[in-house]
């Protein structure tokens, strides 16, 4: 018989009981919890039948969809590795920066293979920020840019969301009128 979205819930608030219930703080939590519960989601999810019901279960329980789908990310990314992520010690933060790697890397650091010239047992020690610059300092640029074009791109990062939107239809607006012209 197939779980309801109901019972889930009970579930989920007899294994959270007050006074944190529902509340996950990404910094706090152990590797085990992120992926408990995230796993926990996902069972969720699958049990709602019509489209909203996912939603509504998630403001029951005060938790935005952003972190749902971000804990959902984890459990459903590093499930394979979850032994060997809950005996290092990680923590939820240090996990969520995991999440930029491809699976061929995850699997490397499964196995216990380097990534980047880092193990497992490296990265546990580090702080979340530390673990982001480590691992995309080694990706390559795609492209080389000028100085101009770079100054550009540090000008863009720092625009609001909207702006950033309004840009990208100038662009592309201009992209069209030079297509259309040539």
């Amino acid at each position: 018989m197939k779980a309801t979205p109901q019972s889930i819930l009970h579930a989920l608030a007899a294994k959270h009981p007050p006074p944190q219930g529902f509340d996950f703080c990404l910094g706090k939590r152990s590797a085990a919890d992120a992926l408990e519960y995230g796993g926990d989601l996902r069972a969720l999810d699958d049990a709602c039948a019509t489209h909203g019901e996912f939603a509504d279960c998630l403001s029951q329980m005060l938790l935005s969809a952003s972190k749902a789908v971000l804990l959902m990310n984890l459990s459903r990314r590093l499930a394979f590795m979850e032994r060997q992520l809950c005996d290092a010690g990680f923590y939820t933060a240090q996990l969520v920066e995991l999440l930029a790697l491809d699976d061929q890397a995850l699997a490397y650091f499964a196995s216990g293979l380097e990534v980047h010239g880092v193990t497992l047992a490296t990265l546990v020690i580090m702080r979340p920020l530390q673990i982001r610059a480590l691992l995309h300092q080694g990706k390559p640029n795609m492209v080389e840019l000028t100085m101009a074009e770079e100054l550009l791109l540090s000008h863009y990062r720092l625009c609001s969301r909207n702006s950033r939107k309004a840009i990208w239809r100038a662009a592309r607006l201009m992209a069209r009128s030079a297509a259309g012209s040539a």
